[in-house]
């Protein structure tokens, strides 16, 4: 799966704010796929998402590495954020929403 492209309404958005990270992380979260993420945290939220996207659960290797990481609030509000961003892409996708004019876009690839 794609998350750049699955959240790409709400990552063009935020752009902005997201400037914030170094540009290594900005790339990884446009294409999305877990093993661009330099950090393994970050690499570990993109499989979770991945998987809750895919699927509506993670598999049991994943969720041991996220119970190793995360305490249970943290847990909590991991699988909230993926649930809440998967509702907004589809709205977004559904009503054709335009991002903003002044939201960035995808680099090519």
């Amino acid at each position: 799966m794609d998350i750049g492209k699955l959240l790409q309404y709400g990552l063009a958005n935020h752009i902005q704010i997201l400037e914030l990270y170094p540009e290594e992380w900005l790339q990884a979260s446009w294409s999305g796929e877990p093993g661009d993420f330099a950090e393994e945290s970050h690499a570990l939220l993109a499989q979770v998402c991945d998987e809750m996207h895919a699927t509506a659960t993670v598999t049991d290797e994943t969720w041991a590495r996220v119970r190793e990481r995360y305490d249970d609030a943290q847990i909590v509000e991991i699988v909230f954020m993926v649930g809440y961003y998967h509702l907004v892409s589809y709205v977004a996708r559904m009503f054709e929403l335009a991002p903003e004019p002044w939201a960035a876009t995808p680099p090519a690839r």
